[in-house]
């Protein structure tokens, strides 16, 4: 199966979000908390117009971030227009917590990934970015759920 994501999609989750998050983790949570539902779009909107995606055809209104708290952890979850094809992403969740008693604090990148298998079936891959040109996938996934996505990630950062 030779189907290439969309454009957009991969620009999106795979090119303009890692290198923006990854140049100032703190920065750009700082503006997705403040800016919750412009940001992720506006950005969204930059990668359809390099796609040439007309207003009419325009996903950006699809995008939504949750915000919340596990324990010392503060998750931003961002859900995506619906995936079609291989490495496009369901869901992008970045994290911060604190690293060490200076208040220093860690930070991840996550997604919830669409995969077609050899034999056609469709399931998610669980990857997480190391840095702004490198993910790696971690867990073959089952379902596309915000919940199992977000437990997911609660294993993976030891806060459930």
């Amino acid at each position: 199966m030779d189907e290439k994501p969309r454009q957009e999609f991969y620009s999106f989750s795979h090119q303009a979000l890692p290198e923006v998050f990854f140049n100032d983790p703190q920065k750009f949570l700082t503006a997705l908390n403040e800016h919750s539902y412009v940001f992720p779009r506006y950005i969204w909107g930059q990668m359809e117009k390099l796609a040439n995606i007309g207003q009419d055809d325009s996903k950006e209104k699809d995008i939504n971030v949750d915000i919340s708290s596990h324990m010392d952890t503060s998750i931003y979850l961002i859900t995506l227009p619906k995936p079609e094809y291989p490495i496009e992403a369901y869901f992008i969740a970045l994290t911060s917590n604190p690293k060490n008693s200076e208040n220093e604090q860690e930070h991840h990148f996550f997604t919830l990934e669409h995969e077609i298998k050899e034999n056609g079936e469709t399931s998610s891959v669980f990857c997480e970015w190391v840095d702004q040109d490198m993910h790696q996938k971690l867990i073959p996934g089952k379902e596309f759920s915000k919940e199992y996505f977000l437990d997911i990630i609660e294993e993976q950062l030891n806060i459930k």
